[in-house]
C-alpha cells in the first residue's frame, strides 16, 4: 500500500501539469490561506447566526447562479483565442438577463428560499451576477495561458473579503458588512481576470451576435444546466434542512466546519484531478492499464482522506477553543463533517473518469437519482440531534461514491 502510495505521488508531483502550473497551485494555496484566516475574523466579530445566514445565501447562490450560469464558461474554454472575449461578454449578459428574471419572480412565488431571495433582493442579484461573472473570466487567463494572471485574480478576491471584513468587524460589525465583502470579492477577484482583454471585446459584435451564440450553445442549456443543479442541490440541501430544523446558529456551525476543512480539499482535490485527466488520456487505448491506475488513484484518495479526516478528528477539540466562547460549540459539527469532506476527494476520480468516458447521461441519471435519495433520507430518517443528522448524511455520501467508483470500474472494460 505504501509503495502504491508513494507511485501515486511521484506520478502527482512529475505531472506534466503540475510543472506547467506551479503557480497556479501556489495561488490556490495560498487563496485558501487567507479564507482559512478569515475564519477567525469571522468568529472573532461575527454571530454563528451571522455565518449561518451567510451560509444560507451561498447555498442558494450555489444553486441559483450556478445553474443560471448554464455552464458558459465552458464556451470560453472552448472558444477561439480571439472569439473568447466575446463570448465572455455575450454569456455574462445572456445569464444576467436570467438570473435577473429568476430574481423577480421569487417576489411572486410562495417557497420559503423564494422569500428569503426576495428579502435580499439587490444584494442578491448582485450576488449571482458577482459569482457568475468571477468564473466566467476566470476562464480568459486559462484560455490565453496567463496563469499568474489566474493566480492574482483568486488571491486578490480572497485578500480584499479578508481586509473588508476585518475593517467591518472592528468596525461595523453588522451582517450586511458581512455579506457585501462576500459579495463583492467576486467583483475584484473578477476584475483581475478581465482586465487585461477588455480592449479584445467586439462590444457591437458581441450584441449582434447573441441569436448565434445562443444556438451555438444550446447544447449547453439542454444538458449542462440540469447536471449542475443536481450536483448544487446535492451539495448544499442539507443546509436547508438543518436551518428549518434546527435554526441559523447551527448553518453557522456548519458553515464555519465548510471553511476550516475545506483548504485541503481543494489543494488536494485540483491535483487529483488534474493528474488522472493526463493519465486516462495516456491510458485511453490500454484496458488494463487503465484499470490498474484507476484503482490505484481510488486507494491513494481514500487514503488522503482518511488520514486527513484522522487529523482533524483529533485535532479539531484543541484548535476551536482559539476561536471564542461563540464558537465552542461547533468542535462536534465539525467532525461530523468529515465524512461528508471524505467522499469529496473519494469521488474526484470518478467524477472525473465518467467525464473522461463521456457517460454524461449516466452522469446525470445517477446525480438525479442521488438527489431524491438524499431527499427521502433527510425527510423520513429520524435524527438525534444536528450533528448526528450531518454524520450521517456524511456517511450516505460516503457510501453512494463507493457504489459510483464500483459501477464506474465495472465500465472500464466497455470503454475501448
Amino acid at each position: 500500500m505504501t509503495s502504491m502510495s508513494n507511485r501515486v505521488i511521484k506520478s502527482i508531483l512529475n505531472s506534466k501539469f503540475i510543472k506547467r502550473s506551479k503557480i497556479i497551485f501556489l495561488g490556490s494555496i495560498i487563496a485558501q490561506l487567507i479564507t482559512f484566516v478569515t475564519s477567525f475574523v469571522i468568529t472573532a466579530y461575527f454571530s454563528p447566526e451571522d455565518l449561518g445566514l451567510l451560509g444560507t445565501l451561498t447555498a442558494l447562490i450555489s444553486i441559483v447562479s450556478g445553474t443560471l450560469s448554464f455552464r458558459f464558461e465552458l464556451a470560453v474554454i472552448h472558444a477561439d483565442k480571439e472569439e473568447a472575449p466575446n463570448v465572455y461578454l455575450q454569456s455574462t449578459i445572456f445569464s444576467a438577463f436570467f438570473s435577473t428574471i429568476f430574481c423577480i419572480t421569487c417576489f411572486f412565488l410562495p417557497w420559503d428560499f423564494a422569500k428569503k431571495i426576495s428579502s435580499y433582493f439587490i444584494p442578491f442579484l448582485f450576488w449571482t451576477w458577482g459569482y457568475f461573472i468571477y468564473f466566467n473570466s476566470k476562464q480568459l487567463p486559462y484560455k490565453f495561458d496567463d496563469l499568474n494572471l489566474a493566480s492574482k485574480g483568486a488571491i486578490a478576491k480572497s485578500l480584499f473579503t479578508f481586509i473588508y471584513q476585518l475593517l467591518g468587524g472592528i468596525l461595523f460589525p453588522t451582517f450586511g458588512w458581512l455579506l457585501s465583502g462576500r459579495i463583492l470579492g467576486d467583483y475584484v477577484g473578477s476584475i483581475y481576470h478581465w482586465k487585461k482583454y477588455l480592449h479584445l471585446i467586439n462590444l457591437k459584435k458581441s450584441i449582434s451576435g447573441w441569436k448565434t451564440f445562443v444556438r451555438k450553445h444550446t447544447d449547453f442549456i439542454l444538458y449542462m444546466t440540469p447536471h449542475h443543479l443536481c450536483i448544487a442541490l446535492s451539495q448544499n440541501i442539507i443546509i436547508f434542512y438543518i436551518e428549518r430544523g434546527y435554526g441559523l446558529a447551527i448553518v453557522g456551525f456548519f458553515a464555519l466546519g465548510q471553511r476550516l476543512i475545506q483548504a485541503p480539499i481543494e489543494i488536494i482535490g485540483a491535483a487529483l484531478f488534474n493528474v488522472t485527466t493526463q493519465r486516462f488520456a495516456e491510458l485511453k487505448q490500454e484496458t488494463q492499464e487503465l484499470k490498474r491506475f484507476y484503482l490505484k488513484v481510488i486507494l491513494f484518495s481514500f487514503s488522503v482522506s482518511a488520514f486527513i479526516g484522522f487529523c482533524i478528528w483529533g485535532t479539531i477539540d484543541f484548535f476551536i477553543p482559539f476561536l471564542g466562547t461563540k464558537w465552542a460549540a461547533s468542535a462536534p459539527m465539525v467532525k461530523s463533517l468529515i465524512p461528508f469532506f471524505m467522499n469529496t476527494i473519494f469521488s474526484t476520480p470518478t467524477v472525473n473518469f465518467l467525464r473522461f468516458i463521456n457517460k454524461s447521461k449516466l452522469q446525470l441519471i445517477m446525480e438525479i437519482m442521488e438527489v431524491i435519495l438524499k431527499i427521502i433520507f433527510l425527510s423520513f430518517v429520524a435524527f438525534v440531534d444536528a450533528n448526528d443528522m450531518v454524520l450521517k448524511f456524511g456517511l450516505l455520501a460516503f457510501g453512494i461514491g463507493i457504489f459510483k467508483t464500483g459501477l464506474v470500474f465495472k465500465l472500464i472494460p466497455r470503454t475501448n
